[in-house]
């Protein structure tokens, strides 16, 4: 009956063009006629309402682009800071934080199959020294970063400026580094230039080697644009001394007939033990052996760490079949030299995610499989300065989707606040047909709906608009000194958008029941006379 009187009396609507659900939805149908009449230019709340969805949409689209602003500004970080290093590091358990990495033996379990695991990428090793840079101008301390013929070069890639990749390919390391555009500025640095490094030597002090430089990079981190430089891993490894790294030397002159073999070690822990072919002999000689026939003679040195041992062996040839000849009192002394086990060792392990979101989950289970004595570090763990500051920018992000929503909310509470006192003729009229308060407040949320929905449209087509925009065209710039960055970064998820806005209509409909409580304040008899 209370339909029937509306839409006869009322509104004066003709049925044959009333669709269905209007006539069902009694609260729907004069809603939308309410609001497209406080849209005519007779209406005083029409600039409210503009104002109302004005605000909405500049709330929306502020919402939008600050979401993709920060998220892509973690993203572009993140991506350089790992692209430098990696996800995560499987080190010795006896590392500590300093630059300089312990020994680590290759063979492991996981290395080089571990890419395999659904999730996992990459692996690669690494080492890590500190050193002194010389030019004949200046010095500066570095650290020195190994890399080996597995590295993965796609974050390096783009980023060297000039120059090229080191050559890690080769049965020997070449005197080649890869220096940084911050270094190769404060030391006045060019391709080709050769530098002196200087590294620290539990043994003689220091460690000098002249390198070549190849190629010169820039990321924009500046914390390791400064300090850090990539060479062969390799170089690390012989000037570390990692493994074992023996000679053979043959005396100039024989005793009793006798040739004379002495062995010399280097490297490894000391404290070597020599295990010749011929069990009777021990220690490193000279020993002295009787040569009659084509005979070989070997020794394998070891340490008290368990170093890889070196094996060293000579053989013997007698000239003209008289073995005299080794004995000749002008023969220079002969050495026989190995090829050392220093590439059995590295600093570490470097492994990459296909994920940064499973970070956490993919260290414990690399961590439960690792043999005792190894150990793993998140990237969140080795530079937690800079991952601390990227996720205070969330608080800056729903900061500003807060205030924002607050302000929208404010302005179309204001805007319905108004059109009820201007419909308040009507809100009495209904009253006394019987309307309920809640079915009379039902009409007012859906204006409010309309509003909250009309502004959410132009926002997102106003912010969407200008992500994309400052997404292929970079118009923003940034000082890449202090952000790391030479533009104003974007990330572009669709999911974000659709729950931006899901929440905000959401909030905006429910924080709406409260201004259209006060329906229910009004009483008929007065709204009927109130001009």
């Amino acid at each position: 009956m209370f339909d029937e009187l509306i839409h006869k009396n009322y509104l004066s609507v003709d049925y044959a063009n009333v669709p269905i659900t209007n006539v069902l939805n009694t609260p729907f149908f004069i809603a939308r006629r309410l609001a497209f009449k406080s849209d005519s230019k007779k209406s005083f709340a029409r600039p409210i309402i503009r104002f109302a969805v004005l605000s909405m949409a500049l709330g929306m689209a502020v919402m939008i682009i600050s979401i993709a602003i920060v998220t892509g500004f973690q993203k572009e970080i993140r991506e350089k800071v790992v692209g430098f290093g990696s996800h995560i590091t499987i080190s010795s358990l006896n590392s500590n934080r300093s630059m300089e990495s312990s020994r680590l033996s290759r063979f492991q379990k996981f290395y080089p199959n571990i890419d395999t695991v659904q999730g996992i990428r990459h692996i690669q090793v690494f080492a890590t020294k500190p050193a002194i840079i010389e030019t004949d101008l200046d010095v500066q301390g570095v650290v020195v970063k190994g890399i080996g013929s597995d590295f993965d070069w796609d974050f390096f890639g783009d980023k060297i400026i000039a120059g090229e990749k080191l050559d890690l390919n080769g049965d020997k390391a070449k005197q080649e580094l890869i220096i940084s555009q911050t270094i190769a500025n404060r030391l006045n640095i060019a391709i080709s230039d050769k530098v002196n490094l200087y590294y620290p030597d539990p043994k003689k002090g220091l460690s000098s080697r002249v390198y070549s430089v190849v190629g010169i990079y820039h990321t924009g981190l500046s914390d390791f644009d400064k300090e850090w430089i990539l060479t062969d891993i390799r170089q690390l490894q012989q000037i570390n001394h990692w493994g074992i790294r023996g000679n053979l030397a043959i005396s100039d002159s024989c005793y009793m007939g006798l040739v004379g073999l002495k062995a010399q070690a280097y490297g490894g822990e000391g404290a070597f033990e020599y295990v010749w072919s011929d069990s009777t002999r021990s220690g490193s000689g000279p020993h002295y052996f009787e040569i009659k026939s084509d005979t070989t003679i070997s020794v394998i040195i070891s340490d008290i760490s368990k170093t890889f041992p070196d094996t060293l062996s000579y053989h013997f040839i007698p000239m003209a079949n008289r073995f005299e000849s080794y004995c000749a009192s002008n023969l220079n002394i002969h050495y026989s030299e190995s090829g050392n086990t220093d590439e059995y060792y590295v600093g570490g392990f470097e492994i990459i995610l296909d994920n940064y979101d499973q970070l956490l989950r993919m260290d414990d289970l690399i961590y439960d499989n690792l043999d005792f004595g190894l150990t793993t570090q998140t990237i969140t763990d080795q530079v937690p300065e800079i991952f601390n500051w990227l996720n205070m920018l969330d608080a800056n992000v729903f900061i500003i989707i807060g205030l924002m929503i607050l302000v929208s909310v404010i302005n179309i509470s204001s805007a319905l606040l108004i059109l009820i006192l201007e419909r308040t003729n009507t809100i009495g009229l209904l009253k006394a047909m019987g309307s309920t308060s809640w079915s009379i407040r039902e009409i007012f949320i859906y204006q409010a709906a309309y509003i909250i929905i009309k502004g959410l449209f132009w926002g997102n087509l106003f912010g969407i608009f200008l992500i994309y925009f400052q997404k292929y065209t970079h118009f923003f710039k940034l000082e890449q000194e202090n952000y790391f960055l030479s533009f104003v970064p974007i990330n572009i998820q669709v999911s974000h958008i659709l729950l931006l806005n899901g929440g905000v209509l959401m909030i905006s409909l429910i924080l709406m029941l409260l201004p259209s409580y006060y329906i229910s304040k009004i009483r008929p008899v007065k709204a009927i006379r109130f001009n």
